[in-house]
């Protein structure tokens, strides 16, 4: 019964945080033995010394924001309470360390986060090719899958790995919108297959809405008679295969296998350079400052641009708190800045 508790506990996070946290506890044991306090990374002495987390804090300070700081302190926090000791990380020295660099370290701006915008969106709907400077045209079949993929993570908030989890039978289309049933999430662990809606029954919502009911129906994908989502809702569903698979072939066919984990910001990258090649988008447009959190970002910002409220946009968005949208995803364009800006004088 202990060890099933243990396990219990070690399945309470989510894969990722566990990677995550196991990145961290590596590169502080070999800052650990770097300054002297462990002979070798494989043989840390716990509890650490409060001394140590606090030269910890300040050596990365220089490459990384408190935020980040903040999670390789939750990583050495965490390696202690499994050993049941108290956490350095607590201590009020720690503690001053981290808001000493919050407060003078380098912050972001509203306006210096790109998001993806309701225009790009429309920019890579109008797409009829893309060929990359490899000269390599994709095929028709990868682009209607890029273009399905950013625009389900625009119009129903999807966090990058909540659109990697997609299966073909977490979407279903009725006569008003498209229901897009997400298993598990940063904030659902247990898997509550909580859904939200993307598209609508007129103009570009509509639009956005059939590029992805057209790389369903283009590569052949369809709900399987053996679908186990009713058995096991919050588990992949191996019957129906992944809505967003990687393709094999010349012909770009659609297998069983899911796509790469970065393939979604590899591909909204793609369709952005394809639309500074056709002079839609400036030649000074950064790519690389675009992630496939700029889709989830971008649609938030754009309901609140809409005049939508908190408490819609965290039911479409999933978020546990309404405050959430506002602190974290909502992203100011210059535009939008600029308009404020002129609209103030009335």
């Amino acid at each position: 019964m202990l060890q099933h508790g243990k396990e219990l506990q070690r399945l309470s996070r989510a894969e990722s945080t566990r990677k995550s946290y196991l990145h961290w506890w590596r590169t502080f044991a070999a800052f650990a033995v770097k300054v002297g306090w462990a002979q070798v990374e494989t043989l840390v002495p716990l509890p650490v010394h409060v001394n140590v987390v606090v030269q910890f804090v300040s050596f990365l300070s220089d490459d990384y924001h408190a935020s980040t700081i903040g999670v390789a302190l939750a990583a050495i926090s965490a390696i202690h309470s499994s050993h049941g000791m108290a956490s350095p990380t607590t201590s009020k020295e720690t503690l001053k360390t981290v808001e000493g660099v919050a407060r003078n370290g380098k912050v972001s701006g509203l306006t210096d986060v790109v998001v993806i915008t309701p225009d790009m969106i429309r920019m890579f709907l109008r797409l009829d090719s893309v060929t990359p400077e490899s000269g390599k045209r994709w095929s028709d079949t990868r682009l209607r899958r890029a273009k399905a993929a950013t625009c389900i993570g625009f119009g129903a908030f999807l966090r990058k790995g909540e659109i990697d989890g997609l299966d073909v039978c977490d979407v279903s289309r009725q006569a008003d919108a498209t229901t897009v049933v997400v298993k598990k999430a940063k904030n659902d662990q247990v898997g509550r297959n909580r859904s939200t809606l993307m598209g609508a029954e007129v103009g570009d919502a509509q639009e956005a809405e059939q590029a992805v009911w057209d790389w369903i129906n283009g590569a052949g994908l369809q709900r399987s008679a053996a679908c186990t989502k009713k058995q096991f809702p919050s588990e992949p569903c191996f019957a129906c295969g992944p809505l967003f698979p990687r393709l094999a072939g010349r012909d770009s066919q659609a297998t069983k296998k899911r796509w790469g984990q970065s393939r979604v910001t590899e591909e909204l990258r793609e369709l952005l350079s394809e639309c500074i090649r056709r002079t839609w988008l400036p030649v000074t447009f950064d790519v690389k400052r675009v992630s496939a959190i700029s889709l989830r970002r971008g649609g938030n910002s754009a309901a609140v641009a809409a005049g939508v409220g908190n408490l819609i946009r965290a039911a479409q968005g999933r978020w546990l708190c309404t405050e959430t949208p506002d602190e974290k995803y909502t992203m100011l364009h210059r535009t939008e800045m600029v308009k404020l800006a002129t609209t103030i004088y009335g």
